[in-house]
């Protein structure tokens, strides 16, 4: 095992539990070197990266969350590697690069983990509404089946762009990928899965994609009158991007402002 281990907590979304579960790698994945696993806690090398997606509950028969953070809610976020291949490839580096939960709260990145089972009576949810000023609100489901031209408007979320306001998504079913601008311009690509709410600041680089598993039920937020304008890069000049860019100045994060 090289020293690159990296420590991952698996979860077992339907009890959200990290005990008395037994955790399994399908047996057909050969990059594991045991199809099941009884701890709540295991170290496994980078060599063994499938059993990062494919683990499952056995007790409960219900997938797992797997999260390299400290936060063991927290999303899953690593650097891409830049590639003419599908979108919804995670575009992973080699060796792979995560990315903790405090380096996206560096860029403005805001994060809940919320019972996506129970959204309408979630007094958290409420609170959060209440608190941010989140009065609009709507949901959103994406997949080849719901959506007319499904492809085309899945290459439109993916143009790098901004908004004037907050993006605010909460993850109800299913997933996909938030990729976001570092301080030094570099993507990374936020995994949101059920019960993963994010919101994007203003000014912010971003772009959003479906994962191969072509599925996710969002709902949307806003503060008053949505509006759902995006501003394709470059935007150095636009008032929200100027906002935020000071924002991460007087952080002293400092930002990558290269047009591209």
């Amino acid at each position: 095992m090289s020293l690159s281990a990296i420590p991952v907590v698996l979860i077992c979304q339907k009890k959200n539990a990290t005990s008395n579960c037994i955790y399994r790698a399908p047996a057909s994945d050969r990059s594991f070197p045991s199809t099941r696993i009884s701890a709540s806690r295991i170290v496994f090398d980078n060599v063994f990266p499938s059993l990062q997606i494919q683990a499952h509950c056995l007790k409960h028969r219900h997938p797992v969350r797997q999260r390299h953070n400290s936060n063991p809610m927290a999303p899953e976020a690593w650097l891409i590697a830049e590639s003419d291949e599908d979108q919804r490839l995670p575009h992973h580096r080699n060796p792979r690069e995560f990315v903790p939960m405090s380096k996206l709260q560096e860029i403005g990145v805001i994060y809940w983990y919320l019972d996506p089972k129970n959204y309408e009576s979630n007094e958290e949810l409420k609170k959060i509404r209440e608190d941010r000023g989140y009065s609009y609100m709507d949901l959103l489901e994406l997949s080849p089946g719901k959506v007319e031209n499904y492809e085309e408007k899945l290459k439109n979320f993916y143009r790098e762009h901004i908004h004037a306001d907050e993006e605010i998504r909460y993850c109800l079913e299913g997933s996909g990928y938030f990729d976001v601008r570092d301080k030094d311009d570099m993507w990374i690509r936020i995994w949101i899965k059920e019960g993963d709410m994010i919101v994007l600041p203003a000014g912010i680089y971003h772009r959003f994609t479906l994962d191969t598993s072509n599925y996710v039920k969002l709902m949307r937020l806003f503060i008053g009158e949505p509006v759902w304008t995006a501003y394709n890069r470059p935007q150095e000049e636009h008032p929200a991007r100027q906002g935020y860019v000071e924002s991460l100045m007087k952080k002293g994060s400092g930002v990558a402002v290269a047009a591209h």
